[in-house]
């Protein structure tokens, strides 16, 4: 799994040291953040009207209703999903 640094933090420890052993070791010591892993889906259409499209997450099966032909969002705002794959209809 990847290790994540918080940005002052890394900042920090390049900063106030003059040598890089000291701001490598530094950075080595540096706790890793709490992160959540970004979801990764697609928009299903369920059903497509002249003024809106009918679609749900494949993550989290949430409906959606995108009005006035406006194009699907890139994230789930229900899961937070990253839609980033192939929608299918």
């Amino acid at each position: 799994m990847d290790e994540y640094i918080k940005r002052k933090a890394a900042y920090d420890a390049i900063v106030r040291n003059y040598t890089v052993d000291d701001q490598l070791s530094d950075l080595d010591n540096i706790p890793a953040a709490d992160v959540v892993p970004v979801r990764h889906g697609r928009w299903i259409v369920t059903l497509e009207f002249p003024d809106c499209v009918y679609a749900r997450c494949d993550q989290c099966k949430t409906p959606q209703i995108f009005y006035y032909n406006k194009p699907l969002t890139n994230y789930c705002p229900n899961c937070g999903a990253k839609m980033d794959e192939e929608s299918s209809t």
